[in-house]
């Protein structure tokens, strides 16, 4: 397995196919990012942003442009670390009931968020992994 850990971009080593997890480099410039994996585009909370391993705030730090792109209301300093990770609620997004329709829209749900929480929880051993193994330097921390 090639070792990133997402929240420290000066790391040496290729970077990890993460499920949910993207990695970007500030220019001081650029202020529209691309998220390019899977969430629940209802639930935008799902997706967490992290300059420099401090978490920013919708509204305040970002914007949703659209369901794939996030803008900086300014953008992030040359060198700084940007990091989209998706954190996929654990409780349960569909309680199934006796008598009730199981349409494919309520097993669909089900089934991403199942997904997408054993996606999010490899990425984070992953990460953890790597930090253990002594792969990451020590600048970096799992978020």
């Amino acid at each position: 397995m090639s070792c990133i850990q997402p929240d420290n971009c000066n790391n040496p080593y290729p970077s990890h196919n993460f499920y949910g997890r993207t990695t970007y480099a500030g220019d001081g410039a650029t202020t529209d990012f691309i998220i390019d994996w899977d969430y629940d585009h209802n639930v935008r909370n799902e997706v967490t942003i992290w300059i420099d391993q401090t978490q920013k705030t919708v509204t305040t730090d970002y914007t949703f442009v659209d369901n794939d792109t996030i803008r900086f209301n300014i953008a992030p300093a040359y060198g700084t670390c940007i990091v989209l990770r998706r954190d996929t609620e654990a409780a349960a997004k569909v309680t199934y009931q006796d008598g009730s329709d199981l349409d494919s829209e309520t097993l669909n749900l089900d089934k991403d968020q199942t997904i997408h929480r054993c996606e999010d929880l490899d990425d984070k051993i992953k990460s953890l992994s790597c930090q253990i193994n002594g792969v990451v330097s020590s600048g970096g921390t799992l978020s």
